[in-house]
């Protein structure tokens, strides 16, 4: 595929790469036959065009199919399990990164709270304190 110079041949077997649900190595495999089937096609008609590919060879969600009918199943089953333990790896380590994170914000602000009201949590609502002005001398709290 990387031989082809024709821009709509390269499209086209990136749309049926696409479409096949296996990992790049079977890809290469499923595609090979179609990939040469291509280039002998583009000999013939260099400058054809996407229009002329799928009349040719047809669209790429039935080339996808007809490839994959024609692929060990067993070997397409295996691509996809091993896709799936790798996707719920991935899932299980971005959970436990966001619980992580929780925590530590949780930790983070349970103790600026501490430091800030040095250990003491005030439950009830605000305060009134009222400012007495001019205290003279005669009235002393202290006896």
């Amino acid at each position: 595929m990387d031989k082809l110079t024709n821009p709509a041949a390269r499209r086209y077997l990136r749309q049926v790469r696409r479409l096949l649900p296996c990992a790049g190595k079977l890809k290469d495999e499923i595609t090979a036959p179609l990939v040469q089937s291509v280039s002998d096609f583009l000999e013939e008609a260099p400058q054809a065009d996407a229009e002329a590919l799928r009349t040719r060879f047809g669209a790429p969600e039935v080339i996808a199919a007809s490839c994959l009918e024609n692929t060990d199943t067993g070997a397409v089953l295996k691509q996809l399990q091993w896709k799936r333990r790798v996707l719920a790896i991935v899932a299980a380590a971005a959970a436990l990164l966001l619980i992580s994170w929780g925590v530590f914000l949780t930790i983070c602000h349970i103790q600026l709270r501490h430091t800030v009201l040095e250990g003491y949590t005030v439950t009830e609502g605000p305060v009134v304190i009222e400012v007495i002005e001019n205290i003279d001398a005669s009235d002393s709290l202290i006896p």
